[in-house]
């Protein structure tokens, strides 16, 4: 299985790191979220971790 590169969440919408297009999610975990850059030439895959320090309830 190939590492996919991770990166943190934010409040803004998920965009892929490499060209700026909008993704997909691939699958959903319990911390995090694979990612599928929507651009057929990019195609950029991608591990979106959630940053659990911001939710200080």
């Amino acid at each position: 299985m190939t590492e996919l590169e991770m990166f943190l969440s934010s409040e803004q919408p998920t965009t892929c790191p490499t060209c700026g297009n909008r993704t997909e999610i691939l699958e959903e975990f319990e911390f995090s979220q694979k990612h599928k850059c929507l651009n057929t030439e990019c195609s950029f895959k991608f591990i979106l971790e959630f940053d659990n320090n911001n939710n200080n309830t």
